[in-house]
């Protein structure tokens, strides 16, 4: 996945976000809007102009609803522009840093593990192991053997 994809998928989740939180807003004003429609027709005492100005009122309540998801909608679209527009003109994509480290940590331990066995085998062949007498007589293979076993079982 490239740093495109990446910033369009926050982009549009963002924006998926507002869309939702919108929609439930205004399914609530909606409802709001019928209410007081209904009130103001079983409002005998209600004074007609009144009853205009509240209409009117919630009439350039719809239209300013409206002209601030134009408004939210272009800013998005805006922004969308401005990242994909960035990730080109850096052409670092994120994603080949992200695969480069998470490469990095799934080789990391097989690689400690590897220049761990290394070390310890040179350690041992530039070790110097006492003189002992063997069970056969020889003189330190015994202690030799069983160092070269242990660091094999280490390796395995």
């Amino acid at each position: 996945m490239n740093s495109k994809v990446i910033a369009k998928q926050i982009i549009n989740f963002n924006k998926a976000n507002f869309d939702n939180t919108f929609d439930a807003i205004t399914v609530l004003q909606n409802h709001s809007e019928k209410m007081v429609d209904l009130f103001l027709e079983q409002a005998t005492l209600f004074p007609p102009e009144g009853k205009k100005v509240i209409a009117e009122w919630m009439e350039s309540f719809r239209k300013g609803r409206k002209d601030f998801k134009v408004s939210v909608d272009d800013n998005f679209k805006t922004v969308e522009d401005f990242f994909v527009s960035s990730v080109n003109a850096m052409d670092f994509p994120v994603c080949n840093f992200m695969e480069k480290a998470n490469a990095y940590s799934e080789d990391a331990p097989a690689e400690i593990k590897k220049e761990s066995v290394a070390r310890s085998d040179k350690a041992l062949n530039q070790t110097v192991v006492k003189k002992e007498t063997g069970s056969k007589g020889k003189t330190g293979v015994g202690t030799i053997k069983k160092v070269r076993r242990t660091a094999k079982a280490v390796k395995k």
